[in-house]
């Protein structure tokens, strides 16, 4: 039924995918057609729980104009000229999943706070 939406909730990449899609003005058959791939397959992304192989991702990015950064949602650390111990920390963090990098961060914020607290006193 055209129209319809699907009472689960929309994975990460499939929400990315249809919202860059709609912004870039394009239907699913119209994409489809850029990728050379069927409409269903453009559906079966934006609904399903199962994440795209690394060449169809780079190829949705090519043809709507986003960074692979966009359609899977990383966010990459910049790299400004940093102390040896810096680089080592980002490193390191660098290697954690995503979940546990924002947990990293969250606590690395909070003693960034305090210390800068302390330093003002």
């Amino acid at each position: 039924m055209k129209g319809r939406t699907s009472p689960r909730k929309r994975p990460p990449f499939g929400r990315r995918l249809a919202s860059a899609r709609t912004e870039q003005g394009l239907t699913q058959a119209s994409l489809a057609a850029k990728l050379g791939v069927d409409r269903t397959t453009i559906r079966h992304y934006e609904r399903s729980v199962f994440d795209p192989k690394l060449g169809f991702v780079l190829r949705c990015c090519k043809a709507l104009h986003v960074s692979i950064e966009s359609l899977i949602g990383r966010t990459v650390l910049p790299q400004p000229s940093q102390s040896g111990a810096l680089r080592r920390f980002n490193e390191r963090l660098l290697q954690l999943s995503p979940r546990r990098q924002q947990f990293a961060l969250r606590l690395f914020g909070r003693q960034l706070v305090e210390i800068t607290k302390e330093e003002k006193r």
